[in-house]
């Protein structure tokens, strides 16, 4: 029976080794899955805050454009620049507060005083708190409001935006561009 203990002590550590080893492979399977499941929803989170990046220019394009060409404070097409990280801290500065200065202008020229100014407070408000956003203890809030404030900025423009006609931003001349359309009854042109 001596002769077995041993044997049996041996048998058992052996197997101990070899499930230890088998755990070990099966935790590093473990961390690998993990490390990919984290992977895939830093490129979900990526392209759902480029999504609607893409969405917040878009509406800001919108907006500018319905503004009169000689009353808009920036090309609509510049607002596209907010995609580019980082410099977007800095850009958004220019685009909430020349939108609005925009819309001001366009409404002065044709003598209304009661638009007020038409946003520019809010937006730069706005863009002060998305910088703020970058401060650990206090970003989680400043983010908040600033989403928040982007959201009373967006009614309070396109508010205003209702208000100017689309003619006068020349879009529908624009569209009218081009040869006259021909009636089916009239007489050719000579």
């Amino acid at each position: 029976m001596q002769n077995q203990s041993p044997n049996l002590q041996h048998a058992v550590s052996q197997m101990q080794q070899q499930m230890q080893a088998m755990q070990g492979g099966q935790g590093a399977h473990n961390a690998g899955a993990t490390l990919l499941a984290f992977a895939a929803m830093v490129v979900v989170a990526l392209v759902i805050a480029l999504a609607v990046s893409a969405v917040v220019c878009y509406l800001f394009y919108i907006a500018l454009k319905r503004v009169p060409d000689e009353h808009r404070k920036m090309a609509p097409g510049l607002v596209w620049l907010l995609m580019i990280p980082f410099f977007n801290l800095i850009w958004n500065f220019f685009v909430l507060l020349r939108i609005p200065d925009s819309y001001k202008s366009s409404f002065d020229s044709v003598g209304r005083t009661d638009v007020g100014d038409c946003g520019r407070g809010i937006g730069l408000a706005a863009a002060i708190c998305v910088v703020c956003g970058l401060i650990p203890v206090v970003g989680g809030l400043a983010g908040l409001a600033a989403l928040v404030l982007l959201i009373i900025f967006f009614v309070k423009i396109f508010g205003l935006r209702g208000q100017i006609p689309a003619e006068a931003s020349g879009q529908a001349a624009a569209a009218s561009v081009g040869p006259a359309p021909v009636e089916a009854n009239a007489p050719p042109a000579e």
